[in-house]
């Protein structure tokens, strides 16, 4: 985009907001005592503000120097250093009861133990960068991106020495920002060696994730916390949060807790929903089709999954017609609001510029990911033919707002022996009511392979683990059906099976 465009990009965004506050300010004057005192911020406004975002980088990478844009990214790493210490210093909770007066450098250095001369030059960092404000010549106070750092406790009864207690709240963020300004944050600095020494560049796995090579542990990072952490505490924590905020659930047996393994064997049948949440990402493609095979080989023909899961742009798209929401026979069927339609599939409403420069945070979480091991976040096209893999078919796509986040609703693909799939298509060959198959008729026309394979992964499905020639002459003997009590013939027993 020209620079001008982007000016009236930013300026018609400004307005969009402006009209949107100055209605909700009127709104509050009309509204009753029984209103929502906190109505949901409109969708018009949050994708406002993501184009200003987004226009605003777009234009400092256009106008800045090159020398001076480089080097502004390459140093950031002292912007991380420097909020982790004012989360472990306390500093929001310590500004909090002086407010917009702020509290003298002297104080603050006080409070939290701490240099004066070395934290006021991490204060001015931080302000610099729009974190925290200086009233005054070595004065600081709290605005309200400082204050998302805020645990909401008092600065006295956090402890001195760092623990897990002080993360125990309904804010999580700062929880997140110290292990990503802590641990991660170490591991990114091993991320070139592992990347380019030709011992490690071809996997993550074990001790060749950055992690194993920041702290020489000979393990990812998950293994790590599974072998230092004790699993019996956060059991028992994990026990209590539930008793605490949700007792009727837990003794009325609405809830029940129980310890599963995600590659064992799903054994409970009949689940209406399986809801899987940030699970996938932690793992490399052919573990994540078998955690998900496991749910669906579990199901029924009413079984439905919701998989919530962040997505990241495919770069590869270069117009609306490019679009998997549109062009994917897999997807023609999926109910896609309008809004999330444009959100995948750039438009005039939607320029790209928005996915290029206005949502760098879910490259920085893939790459944080790229840290522990295997995982990744990954497109919405890598998404559903994971899903696939695993015997399921997408109905749903929604996201929240602007976000990321993208959730998809599904129903298993309960495979029978009378029913087969074409090769490289994406239906089931139908059946009549008496269950027989229909005579052979054309082809179902494949999806192009380069726009519907995982990275790796053969254009051809594997073939069925049972191929009609290779079944016994000699029929098995039946047997009883546990959750009905009648007898299962060897074709029954086979579609249970699959």
């Amino acid at each position: 985009m020209s620079l001008s465009s982007l000016a009236d990009l930013i300026s018609n965004s400004v307005q969009t907001i402006e009209k949107a506050v100055a209605e909700s300010a009127k709104a509050q004057q009309n509204q009753s005592r029984y209103s929502r005192a906190h109505p949901v911020t409109p969708y018009e406004v949050l994708e406002a503000v993501d184009l200003i975002v987004a226009a605003c980088a777009e234009l400092t990478s256009k106008v800045q120097d090159s020398t001076g844009f480089i080097c502004k990214h390459a140093l950031a790493f002292n912007v991380s250093s420097a909020i982790r210490v004012a989360v472990e210093g306390h500093i929001p909770e310590i500004l909090r009861p002086a407010g917009t007066a702020g509290m003298d450098i002297q104080e603050i250095a006080e409070k939290c133990d701490a240099s004066p001369l070395r934290l006021e030059r991490v204060m001015r960092l931080l302000v610099s960068h729009h974190i925290f404000t200086s009233p005054k010549k070595r004065w600081f106070a709290n605005n309200r991106h400082s204050l998302a750092l805020d645990t909401g406790k008092t600065a006295e009864e956090l402890p001195r020495e760092l623990n897990s207690e002080k993360y125990m709240g309904p804010n999580t963020l700062p929880a997140l920002i110290t292990h990503s300004t802590d641990e991660m944050f170490k591991s990114s600095s091993h991320l070139t060696e592992c990347i380019l020494e030709p011992s490690s560049s071809r996997s993550f796995f074990g001790d060749q994730s950055p992690f194993s090579h920041a702290f020489e542990t000979g393990m990812d990072f998950r293994t790590f916390l599974q072998l230092s952490y004790d699993q019996e505490v956060r059991l028992k924590r994990f026990i209590q949060f539930w008793a605490k905020h949700f007792p009727p659930a837990v003794s009325s047996k609405r809830v029940i807790l129980e310890a599963h393994n995600l590659f064992d064997v799903q054994n409970r049948r009949g689940v209406r929903v399986f809801f899987v949440r940030f699970v996938i990402r932690e793992w490399n493609d052919e573990t994540a089709v078998k955690i998900l095979k496991n749910l669906s080989e579990a199901s029924s023909s009413s079984t439905k999954l919701i998989l919530v899961e962040r997505t990241v742009t495919n770069w590869s798209q270069e117009s609306v017609q490019d679009c998997p929401l549109q062009t994917w026979e897999i997807l023609k069927d999926v109910k896609i609001s309008q809004h999330v339609q444009s959100s995948f599939c750039h438009d005039a409403a939607h320029p790209q510029v928005l996915e290029e420069t206005g949502r760098p945070l879910i490259d920085l979480l893939d790459s944080q990911l790229m840290l522990y091991g295997s995982g990744r976040e990954r497109t919405l096209e890598e998404l559903v033919l994971i899903l696939h893999a695993a015997n399921w078919k997408v109905e749903k796509i929604s996201r929240p707002g602007t976000s990321s986040l993208t959730q998809l609703i599904c129903r298993a693909i309960i495979k029978s022996e009378d029913e087969m799939e074409a090769v490289g298509g994406w239906a089931k060959k139908p059946t009549d009511a008496a269950g027989a198959v229909p005579p052979e008729g054309p082809a179902v026309a494949p999806v192009d392979p380069k726009a519907s394979q995982l990275p790796n992964q053969p254009t051809d499905p594997a073939p069925p683990s049972v191929q009609a020639e290779q079944k016994t002459a000699d029929p098995s003997p039946p047997s009883v059906d546990q959750n009905s009590g009648s007898i299962a013939t060897q074709p029954d027993q086979e579609r249970c099976q699959k």
